[in-house]
């Protein structure tokens, strides 16, 4: 009884506890009851009909919750699936450990860039409120709005042009003719290049034969040799007279120096001589003597040398003034001074030259084109030895130089 009656103070709510007065408390005068005495009850006892049938739904409620737990995990099956449940959850749960572990460094990046990307915003937008920075600028620059307007109505205008075909790029896309050319030519292209792959024509030879490339390879080789020569090839021109006190008359000089070295030269030059020839005529005077009469006539003669420089000294020989020849120049005072030495004419028909002819002259630059020369002509000859001095004009031609190699490349 007492049991059932905790039990009952238990479960009984509290709003009812105020029913129940608590006991009287014994008289001051003695604190135990005398012999046949009765203890009285104040209040209301509790229900016991009611505790039961409280504690018999509390019994029916554990008993369906156990029927209930019994249906789900009373099966192996259940058992297995709440067992993997389980495992799942486990391994789950060790894997976002290992993942959150792995990539702590990577996660740790990935906050830092956001920080600075937030950080540059943050700027970004200080600067387009305070009109600082390119940003600033263009938000606040009052003529950016007309501009664009400006480009969007220009940009409207074109592609209206374009849609009425108006305009090159209109025309490319709206004439129907064009796209035909286009196409026809197209067609040609690849026509071309079928006959190239066959091997035909003289684009498609050099493309697939050995002896065409060969040739041409061949051709372009004599080509940069000829280039190669005339790229170090230096042409001086001169012209120079002589005033000859002897005959009282001028002899003047047209000269043409190829130069491919700096060792070796070429040289051609026309003549105008005015004893070129000589023709001796006999005549009979009042006495019916004999009497010889000597008519020199002016031509001109051409001289044809080559030139090789051994040290301080160049020898030429060859064709001088129509006839076999050598001579020999020297530079002193550094090459202020030009000595020079010719010698020909070893068979002359002329009359009055019993010995060769023998030329000996000085030259010094008197600016960067001018010279003055002077010296003795026919030294050699009493009867015709003169003295002559004169002047010379000489200069270096490039555009000679270009024109003889576009010819050489010509002949090639």
């Amino acid at each position: 009884w007492k049991a059932v009656q905790w039990l009952g103070d238990f479960l009984i709510p509290a709003a009812h506890a105020d029913e129940v007065s608590a006991p009287a408390a014994p008289d001051e005068a003695g604190s135990f009851l005398k012999e046949g005495e009765v203890i009285h009850q104040e209040g209301k006892s509790a229900d016991v009909q009611r505790l039961i049938e409280e504690i018999n739904t509390i019994a029916d409620d554990l008993r369906e919750v156990s029927h209930t737990l019994k249906a789900v995990l009373g099966s192996p099956e259940s058992q297995e699936a709440l067992q993997n449940i389980v495992h799942n959850i486990q391994e789950f749960a060790q894997n976002l450990n290992t993942t959150l572990q792995k990539d702590e460094g990577d996660l740790a990046h990935i906050l830092s860039d956001l920080r600075v990307f937030s950080g540059n915003l943050k700027q970004l937008s200080e600067q387009a409120g305070s009109q600082e920075g390119t940003l600033g600028k263009l938000f606040h620059d009052q003529e950016l709005y007309p501009r664009l307007d400006q480009i969007t109505r220009d940009l409207e205008r074109a592609s209206h042009k374009i849609r009425k075909g108006e305009g090159t790029v209109g025309k490319l896309i709206q004439d129907d003719e064009l796209y035909s050319r286009l196409t026809a030519a197209a067609a040609d292209m690849q026509e071309i290049f079928g006959k190239i792959r066959k091997g035909e024509g003289t684009l498609g030879k050099l493309v697939f034969e050995e002896e065409t490339y060969d040739n041409l390879n061949d051709t372009i080789k004599n080509l940069n040799y000829t280039l190669n020569q005339f790229t170090g090839l230096e042409i001086f021109l001169s012209f120079r007279t002589e005033y000859q006190s002897g005959p009282e008359d001028y002899k003047g000089y047209f000269s043409l120096m190829l130069q491919p070295r700096d060792h070796k030269y070429y040289l051609i030059e026309v003549v105008d001589d005015p004893r070129a020839e000589v023709t001796k005529t006999i005549v009979f005077n009042e006495d019916g003597d004999e009497v010889e009469t000597l008519e020199a006539q002016r031509k001109l003669r051409f001289s044809a040398q080559i030139a090789r420089r051994f040290g301080d000294f160049w020898f030429r020989g060859g064709l001088v003034e129509s006839t076999f020849g050598i001579a020999s120049d020297v530079f002193l005072l550094n090459d202020q001074l030009k000595l020079s030495l010719d010698l020909w004419d070893f068979n002359s028909e002329d009359p009055a030259m019993e010995n060769p002819r023998l030329k000996l002259s000085a030259a010094v630059p008197l600016m960067k084109y001018f010279w003055i020369h002077g010296g003795l002509d026919n030294a050699l000859n009493q009867e015709l030895k003169t003295g002559f001095f004169g002047a010379a004009i000489r200069f270096r031609d490039d555009d000679l130089k270009y024109i003889l190699s576009s010819a050489a490349i010509a002949l090639n």
